[in-house]
Formats: C-alpha cells, sequence, structure tokens
C-alpha cells in the first residue's frame, strides 16, 4: 500500500512539473510588409529598418529573433527578466522587461477569424497611445503565459493573458502618427527543441 502511495505521489509531483507538449517551442518565420496610410506600398523603404523577415524562436521562457540576414533584433531572458534590443551596428542596449511602454493600453476582442499558414485563428485588437494593432492568434500555437507574467515591456504580458498564452501569427498595426501600416504574418512553423545555449546574449555583439 505505502508503495502504491509513494507511485501516485510521485506521478501527481512529476504531472505537475513535466513540461506541457502542448507548448509551443520552436521556430516561427514572419514576413514583413509595409503601406502607407493610402494603401501604397513602402516595403522597400521600411524594410531596412524592419526587415523583410523575422526570424523568431521561443521556449518555455525566452525568446530572440534575427532579420533575414542573420542580424539580431530582439533577445529575451526570462531568468532576469531582460530585454535585449539590437542595432545594425552589432551593439545592443539592455532593457528591465518589468517597465511599461506605453501609458495607454486597451485591449478588445474581436468577433471576426481569419486563418494564417495553416492555423484558423481568432482576432483581438490593442490600442495604445502610440499604435493601434489587430492580432490574428490560434489556441494551437501557446506558450505559458504565466512564465512571462513579468513581462511589461511592450504590453506582451496583457497580450498573452488575453490570448491565453497563444502567440500572434499574424499583426497589422497602424501608426497613425509615422504614416505607415505594418502587416507581420508567419510563413513557416516548426515544433523544435531548442537549447538554452540558444538564448545566450551573441558573443560578436556588445552591450551598452
Amino acid at each position: 500500500m505505502k508503495r502504491l502511495v509513494l507511485f501516485v505521489v510521485l506521478l501527481i509531483v512529476g504531472s505537475s512539473f513535466a513540461p506541457d507538449p502542448n507548448l509551443f517551442v520552436g521556430k516561427i518565420i514572419y514576413q514583413n510588409t509595409f503601406t502607407d496610410l493610402k494603401g501604397n506600398d513602402i516595403t522597400t523603404q521600411l524594410a531596412p529598418y524592419f526587415g523583410r523577415e523575422q526570424h523568431y524562436f521561443i521556449d518555455g521562457k525566452n525568446y530572440k529573433a534575427y532579420n533575414e540576414s542573420g542580424n539580431w533584433v530582439q533577445l529575451y531572458q526570462g531568468a532576469t527578466n531582460s530585454y535585449f534590443y539590437f542595432s545594425t551596428n552589432k551593439t545592443a542596449k539592455r532593457m528591465d522587461a518589468s517597465l511599461q511602454t506605453s501609458t495607454q493600453f486597451k485591449i478588445t476582442a474581436m468577433t471576426g477569424t481569419g486563418r494564417v499558414a495553416g492555423y484558423d485563428c481568432h482576432m483581438l485588437r490593442t490600442d495604445t497611445d502610440k499604435t493601434s494593432t489587430v492580432f490574428y492568434y490560434s489556441p494551437g500555437i501557446r506558450t505559458d503565459r504565466t512564465a512571462f507574467e513579468k513581462h511589461n515591456f511592450g504590453d506582451w504580458n496583457k497580450f498573452l493573458k488575453a490570448s491565453d498564452g497563444a502567440l500572434a501569427l499574424k499583426f497589422v498595426m497602424t501608426d497613425a502618427k509615422n504614416g505607415f501600416i505594418w502587416t507581420s504574418e508567419a510563413k513557416v512553423i516548426k515544433r523544435q527543441k531548442l537549447s538554452s545555449a540558444e538564448f545566450l546574449f551573441p558573443a560578436d555583439y556588445k552591450q551598452l
């Protein structure tokens, strides 16, 4: 009987701490396009600043991204809640991800749906003091939102709470002040194992 009780306890504890196989770990490649507020394509003008692609990698507590040329764009390390923004001159600035970046933030659930990269998606809209963005997300591609609860930077923890951990597979961001619309859409979604070394600060960059 004691052995049975011990087995059940170990099973429960093990299940509690085992990684959820339904959570997404892997790579998503997003394609970026840009238009002005009248719908004219200005991708050629803005791509040098934002990239034509973003190669995004995420595990249970970290993420990173680089552009189509292999230049780093961003890195988040969950252990220290650190966000790094990379510049084209091989430098990066560290930010405390607990810092709030917008003075206003509102999330609105939308009734529309969409399909991105073969996944049926729900939609929501976020409005800040700077931009208005429509997100498409699928419950089939999600992370553990509790692991990013301290990630205030970019209001990402609020988005993950609203989407129940689902990652954005597409967004359409309108920046009326700067006069452009940015569409970023997933073209490749691949589950793959990622080691902790994948999320170390790159040796060929300098931290400012």
